[in-house]
């Protein structure tokens, strides 16, 4: 280290196409491959553009086009070395391989829309066949929390990949850490942020492969989502299974807005009410009655062919599902029995034949249901990651199911809704408090038959519960959360019971003997909650549950193994209390919502039931 007196004269040696070079990454013919070449690197780092190309002569389509050609033999070679959107940053992914050996470690700032984009799948697919992927940084639901001092209004989403060329070595067994950074409370007050235990995943390399929604999963859920979100595919056809049956439906969105190559005219529309989602007429089970006219000029094209199919998508009755989604992650749909024009924000669904109305409400129901909005979390390929939208192929892969009951409820909620906005338009609305309770009664009606109709066990309603009032809030940073949240669960808090009696379920038919009894103590504090589960004799005590308020001092011992582990200035690891007893066992978190959900409950427990076959395995090995 040197004063800067002392480098006053110091000079830089010729650095210039030695180590800096000034040429575009792809152009294969620049000196500056050869030289590279010849070194052999630990490491490669970068932050490559984030934008998509729009020349098509541009040298990073070539580069790809040259590659494809050099694995046209391989066995997972050419069919899939594909740049999806003409996306930069996936050509520098592959790009690395050319300056790599099998020691170098390669780390890349990207857009996290490499890794959900439907586009990119044929992508994905390639990288992970002839790529170790060592770990995954995500970024994109503090994207604004990291990039602060951005001054694009809307920043891009962003993952740091850690990865490896794989030099023909099979990557199917590798296994990935991904850790996806969420909000917490630490960065408001401190400017740090904590990860938590069920931010950190571990997966092979092979699944990712097998199913390619499993990149999503990893950032909001955890294997017992994936595992649900399996089940659903594998035992219920989907929306677009039902609607997809051109002699049943017709599919199609709106008018497209004039792009400035076509324009065709439409006089046959002229005059015809327009819905205009800006203004918010369409909504959940409603549409508002009242609309402007079209007029031709407003909206540019349509796509047309001989059958006139155009105009047939505007007459009733149809289903209406818009492309945007609320703050909630809700989709927004309502039947429409009105003829209207509308653009391409727009999807309809309109019945070919009159025995399949029924379904049109049914399917009104499934896209507006809770399950709708947790699948949209977990599997959405924006939700949670760039902005408030959803593919209809996205949409259209929920699960169908025929239910009868759930047209009922769909057409009751339609009705209250067109009577309660009749009266809120009224100078005096005293129906207007009764009127909400009951529609919210229909809906939560509606999410139980919804449950029912797909048979979800306790375990799948709290992950849909969990993703609803717990991630999607903290996420989408909706009024209030952060004391929501975040302030301490009081003693006694039902949330801490529904916790507890997940684990008294799991285990109390294990312990509890004739003499025995399986027993829980709570020690509360504003700051610290600490369960200790306990195989006691029985005692004519009825509640399995005692409860404790106490001072922090009284888990310090506990406390000298929790702790923050620091892994940058800005990032720490904020650790769990997990232990066993002669007697029984432990589990100490901070005291914080999130931490003690019903469902984080179920992933709890199974941790403990492998730690317990674990040690029981050793035992049998000693023995």
């Amino acid at each position: 280290i040197r004063d800067p007196k002392d480098i006053e004269n110091f000079k830089f040696p010729k650095l210039i196409n030695r180590n800096l070079f000034t040429n575009d990454f792809f152009d294969l013919n620049a000196d500056f491959n050869n030289i590279i070449k010849k070194i052999k690197f630990h490491f490669i780092l970068g932050n490559p553009p984030w934008k998509r190309g729009s020349d098509e002569n541009a040298l990073f389509l070539k580069y790809i086009k040259e590659r494809k050609k050099k694995e046209a033999n391989k066995a997972d070679g050419a069919p899939t070395t594909t740049i999806s959107n003409k996306e930069i940053a996936q050509a520098f992914l592959l790009r690395t391989s050319d300056f790599s050996t099998a020691q170098t470690k390669c780390a890349l700032i990207v857009t996290s829309k490499i890794l959900y984009n439907l586009h990119a799948k044929k992508f994905r697919r390639y990288f992970l066949h002839n790529f170790f992927i060592d770990k995954v940084l995500e970024l994109a639901a503090v994207r604004r929390e990291v990039f602060d001092k951005s001054n694009d209004p809307s920043i891009a989403p962003a993952t740091i990949l850690f990865f490896r060329y794989a030099q023909e070595e099979t990557t199917d067994k590798n296994v990935i850490e991904h850790i996806a950074l969420k909000p917490n409370r630490f960065f408001s007050l401190f400017k740090i942020f904590m990860l938590q235990r069920n931010d950190y995943k571990r997966v092979v390399q092979s699944r990712l492969i097998e199913y390619d929604w499993l990149w999503k999963v990893m950032v909001y859920g955890s294997y017992i989502d994936f595992n649900f979100i399996k089940r659903l595919k594998d035992d219920y056809k989907t929306i677009g299974d039902i609607i997809y049956d051109k002699n049943k439906y017709l599919v199609k969105q709106g008018l497209k807005r004039k792009d400035g190559k076509k324009n065709m005219c439409i006089e046959e529309l002229v005059g015809w009410d327009f819905l205009d989602t800006q203004k918010k007429e369409l909504q959940s089970f409603f549409i508002v009655p009242s609309h402007d006219k079209w007029v031709h000029e407003s909206v540019g094209y349509v796509y047309k062919n001989s059958n006139n199919i155009y105009t047939d998508i505007f007459t009733p009755q149809m289903l209406l599902i818009k492309d945007g989604l609320t703050n909630n992650l809700q989709t927004i749909t309502a039947v429409s029995d009105e003829k209207v024009v509308f653009t391409d924000s727009i999807t309809a669904i309109k019945p070919l034949k009159q025995d399949s109305s029924n379904e049109l409400f049914i399917i009104e129901g499934l896209l507006n249901s809770v399950l709708c909005r947790y699948l949209t979390l977990q599997r959405g390929s924006f939700a949670g990651i760039e902005r408030e939208r959803s593919h209809d192929k996205e949409k259209f892969s929920f699960p169908y199911i025929y239910n009868l009951k759930l047209y009922k409820l769909v057409n009751k909620i339609e009705k209250i809704t067109k009577h309660l906005y009749a009266e809120e338009q009224k100078l005096l609305n005293p129906l207007v408090p009764a009127l909400r309770i009951k529609k919210q009664k229909l809906i939560y009606q509606l999410n139980e038959e919804v449950f029912e109709s797909f048979g979800l066990d306790q375990q799948e309603q709290a992950l849909v519960d969990y993703a609803v009032n717990i991630t999607i809030p903290l996420i989408m940073k909706h009024k209030g959360y952060e004391k929501e949240l975040f302030q301490p669960l009081k003693i006694e808090d039902p949330f801490l019971t529904n916790y507890a009696e997940v684990f008294l379920n799991r285990f109390r038919n294990s312990f509890e003997r004739s003499d025995k009894e399986f027993t829980l103590q709570i020690l509360h504090t504003n700051y610290i909650i600490g369960m200790f589960f306990r195989v006691t004799n029985k005692s004519n005590n009825k509640k399995p549950i005692s409860w404790k308020k106490t001072s922090d001092n009284n888990l310090l011992i506990k406390l000298s193994s929790l702790g923050c582990r620091k892994i940058t200035e800005s990032l720490f690891i904020q650790k769990d209390i997990r232990g066993f007893e002669k007697d029984g066992f432990y589990i100490v978190k901070p005291n914080e919502k999130k931490l003690w959900h019903k469902a984080i409950a179920y992933l709890d427990t199974e941790e403990f039931v492998d730690a317990m076959l674990k040690e029981g395995g050793k035992e049998k090995q000693n023995g």
